[in-house]
């Protein structure tokens, strides 16, 4: 009964503006000043008692809780069980939401469970602390503490594992009928490796020998792109000695206004000539260019092709 009085008395108050105890409320709470003052009062009084608790515990050797600490572990198993389905509960929420499981910020990518900044910071941890039991002379797997063997970055007991484990994937992947590297399919008679990862007779694989000739015509293709770029540029100065169409010829044959060359018939398409008489002015051209020979040196523009052109009769 003195329940239904006070909810009825609180609900009296809701409506008039006025708080529980009978002062009018702030603009925008549901207190007044003075009711606000003591929760909050309350509320640090509850939270310097809790941190004393868990300081005169942590004193004593005890979980924050009270009880017994495991070993090994600064907390009791009761509180890291606790702590960790929380934290499942607030990852799958954020998966859910397509957000990020630590932050809370939009996913860059869908495929992954943290944004690019969260993965950047846990990656630079990862390489600190490897970096860390590297110099201290312990196995790299994360929290194992023991002796690397010689040569290697992992202790006897996770090279097992990883032995182990690759051997089953590699037998997984043998059953299924694709290459253990590539995950490629099989050729007829190969039982591991397809004709892409198999290594030929110098040692490397067709991969790698096809990524070595993609690496090696990029950079062909980069050293002839600079000094057809320097080419052109001694050869613009030149080309003030010829008439437009002489200079318009030149330009389009041998590519000073692009990358490529062109062809006797894409020119003479373009001016709607035949190839032979595209030749003879750029024949001509060449020969009106060689009067000056040291522009004709700094241009380098190739010698002239086919037939040499006759010489005019004296009238």
């Amino acid at each position: 009964m003195r329940r239904i009085e006070q909810e009825e008395r609180e609900k009296a108050f809701n409506t008039r503006d006025l708080c529980r105890c009978g002062r009018p409320k702030i603009e925008g709470f549901q207190q007044c000043q003075v009711c606000k003052d003591k929760s909050a009062q309350y509320r640090s009084n509850k939270k310097e008692a809790e941190r004393t608790r868990i300081k005169n515990n942590k004193d004593k050797g005890l979980c924050h809780c009270g009880r017994a600490r495991d070993e090994g572990f600064k907390t009791c198993s009761t509180c890291r069980t606790r702590a960790q389905t929380r934290s499942d509960s607030k990852r799958e929420r954020a998966i859910e939401n397509d957000l990020c499981a630590t932050c809370g910020n939009p996913r860059e990518q869908a495929n992954r469970r943290a944004c690019n900044r969260c993965l950047k910071r846990f990656q630079d941890k990862a390489k600190e602390q490897r970096e860390k039991d590297r110099a201290a002379g312990i196995c790299l797997s994360g929290g194992c503490k023991k002796p690397l063997k010689d040569g290697h970055t992992l202790c006897d007991e996770h090279l097992e594992y990883m032995r182990r484990k690759t051997a089953a994937r590699n037998q997984r992947r043998k059953e299924a009928g694709v290459c253990r590297d590539c995950t490629g399919p099989l050729p007829f008679g190969r039982t591991a490796l397809c004709l892409t990862c198999f290594p030929t007779i110098s040692g490397k694989t067709l991969a790698e020998e096809a990524r070595e000739r993609e690496a090696k015509a990029a950079e062909k293709k980069e050293i002839e792109r600079r000094e057809r770029a320097e080419r052109n540029a001694r050869c613009i100065p030149a080309l003030q000695y010829v008439s437009d169409k002489h200079k318009r010829i030149l330009e389009l044959r041998w590519g000073l206004d692009r990358d490529e060359d062109r062809t006797l018939q894409e020119v003479g398409d373009m001016f709607g000539m035949s190839r032979e008489r595209v030749r003879q002015i750029e024949a001509r051209a060449l020969k009106l260019l060689e009067m000056n020979a040291e522009d004709r040196a700094r241009c380098m523009i190739p010698a002239k092709q086919g037939r040499p052109m006759k010489k005019e009769r004296p009238e």
